[in-house]
Formats: C-alpha cells, structure tokens, sequence
C-alpha cells in the first residue's frame, strides 16, 4: 500500500511541468435548459433505453473558488436508469486529472457503488471508478478503485448535502497492470496546487487501458439507490490552471453572505411550517432553490424561483412531499441555495 503511493506521487511529479499538457481537454457544466436530458446534449446512451435519462436541473452546484462553480445546471442521478458518456481526446501517457463537484442525496450500506468513472474508447472496461457508501446513514465515505477490485475509501466523515470538490487522479505507468489512481476530496477550500498526498490511493489491481477517452455518469439499480448531484466536470493532464484555477471575484462581494435562512417556526410542527429567509443585496439573488430531504438524504419536497428580489421572504411547507401526500413524522433538513452558497436547517415533523 505503502509502495502504491509513492509510486503515484514521484511518477507523476516527474511529468507535472510539461507545457503541452498545460491546457483543459473537457469542460462540463451542462449549461442548457432546465430539465434537459443529456443524451440531448452532446452525450451518448451505453446502457438503458431512455425509461429513467439522465437530466440536469437548475441550479448548478457551487464551491468556492472552484471556476466552474454556478455555471449552468447540475445532473441528478437517481438510480435503475440511464447510464451515458461523453468523449474527450485521448490520453496515454503522463497524469490524467477528473475534477467535478458532488453532492451525495443518499448512499447504499455495505458495498460502495460507482456513479462517476472513466473508460477507452470502446466501454468494453470501466477504470477510476469514483463510488460512495455510508455505514450509518449519517455520513458518507468516498472511494476509488482502478477497475473493479483495489478500492479504497475515505474516512467516514463526510455529509449529506453537502458540495464537495472532488478530484480523480490518473497516472500512466509502463508495463502492464500497474497505473495508478487516486482520489483528492475537498470540503470547502481550494487548493491551487496539486497537495503533496492524495486523500487515498486505489490498490494497483486490474488491466491498464489502452488510453483514456470517455467519462461516463451512471445511475445504480440496486437498493437502495445511489442519489447524487454531479456538477462542474472538467479534465486535464495539470493540475494548475486549467483544472482547478481560481475563480476571482471583480466585484469584491462578501459572497459568503449572499442570504440568511432562519429556523423554521413553529418547530418541531404538525402538519405546516414556515421557513423565513432575507436576501441581501449583491449579484447571487435572482434565482433561489429550497430542498427538504429526509434523514437519509432523499429528496421530499422542492421550491425554485427563478428571480427574488434582495429583501425578507417566507415560504409555508405544508408537510408534504412532491407528489402531494403527506410526509412521514420524522427530521427534515431544508436547504436553502443559490448561485453561489448554501444554508441548512433541521426540522422536525411529528403527527
């Protein structure tokens, strides 16, 4: 294990400054319209018939710094659909780097299940395969492998709806069956150069590709179902500049302040509440959506509007879900998001 990363780190230093490599070989923040399928959009169908497609909804992800952050929408994988990839050019050599942002809705117990990985050419081998788990439905672990078995997880320290900067790392090695791939997570600071060690590092096991040309999204069909946003997807052979570059703020705004959501009252409430939020004046208001999930992490009610003036507002929930049927006594959480940040608050529903 020790070898394993060592081996990433001082071979991929090795080619970290080559100039050629200096540029950005695919971008995706899936800037089309609201609701819009992807297979519709530049991305091609490799398993499934179109019963569950995979779509991007409004608003993007945000993460701070990060320059593909609030641009455009966001994907939802939900589970036994559609599973598509797009091409980028191919790769062979050096390091090959995947950034994007996720946030994980809910996550299976056990086994960790893939949504995100990379691939050839042909699909015939899935490769830096990007997977999460939990094992208490509270947090929620991370985890690379290198094709199918080798994996390694994070520590079981992160959140449910919560954005996370995530970058996959790919290092070509010569001979067969020894490339090696690692996983950075980042919780709420960007780093503008590549950390000196990985988060974790995939057990070198499996097959080599012959290159790497596809990035792929999948959405899982066991139970219970992998739920994620995926957002800001962008690859690169540097980790410098066109991969992670900062994104700087001409305006010089308190970004972080750009709303305050307030607790909801009455709580703990039977059936209705309301959620009271101000917004304050800057260029992150006009367009603001409210979640509710559940204590797993699944979506039970949602609220977009599409232009809100700077100012106090309120919003009733009536208890129940997006189908119009009342939601289970329980804790809630409601989050609350614009173009660039995001509050949340706990809630409880009794009957």
């Amino acid at each position: 294990m020790l070898r394993t990363v060592f081996t990433c780190i001082i071979v991929s230093s090795l080619f970290f400054a080559a100039p050629s490599r200096a540029q950005l070989l695919f971008e995706e923040n899936f800037d089309y319209p609201d609701s819009s399928i992807i297979t519709e959009n530049g991305w091609d169908l490799h398993s499934g018939s179109g019963g569950n497609p995979i779509r991007a909804y409004a608003p993007g992800l945000t993460f701070p710094g990060y320059k593909s952050s609030a641009i455009g929408n966001a994907v939802f994988l939900n589970g036994g659909g559609d599973d598509a990839n797009r091409t980028f050019p191919a790769v062979n050599t050096d390091s090959l780097y995947v950034s994007f942002m996720v946030n994980v809705q809910s996550a299976p117990t056990g086994s960790p299940r893939f949504f995100l990985h990379l691939a050839e050419s042909t699909l015939d081998e899935f490769f830096a395969r990007v997977s999460i788990k939990t094992d208490d439905s509270t947090d929620v672990e991370f985890s690379i492998n290198k094709q199918g078995a080798g994996g390694v997880s994070t520590d079981n320290n992160y959140q449910f709806n919560k954005t996370y900067l995530l970058v996959v790392k790919y290092v070509f090695i010569d001979s067969t069956e020894n490339d090696c791939v690692s996983l950075f997570v980042f919780d709420s600071t960007l780093s503008a150069t590549e950390p000196p060690e990985p988060t974790v590092t995939a057990l070198i096991r499996g097959v080599d590709p012959v290159d790497l040309s596809r990035i792929a999204l999948r959405q899982n069909t066991a139970t219970p179902d992998v739920t994620v946003w995926v957002d800001g997807i962008r690859i690169s052979q540097q980790w410098e500049g066109p991969l992670v570059a900062i994104r700087e703020n001409p305006e010089n705004l308190p970004l972080a302040k750009s709303f305050k959501l307030s607790q909801n009252y009455p709580n703990p409430f039977n059936p209705e509440t309301t959620l009271r939020f101000t917004l304050f004046e800057g260029r992150f208001n006009s367009a603001v959506q409210l979640k509710i999930v559940n204590s797993l992490g699944q979506l039970i009610h949602s609220k977009y509007w599409h232009a809100l003036p700077a100012g106090q507002h309120e919003y009733r929930w009536d208890g129940r879900d997006n189908s119009g049927e009342i939601a289970a006594a329980g804790v809630y959480f409601a989050t609350l998001s614009n173009s660039h940040s995001h509050e949340t608050i706990k809630m409880l529903l009794v009957h």
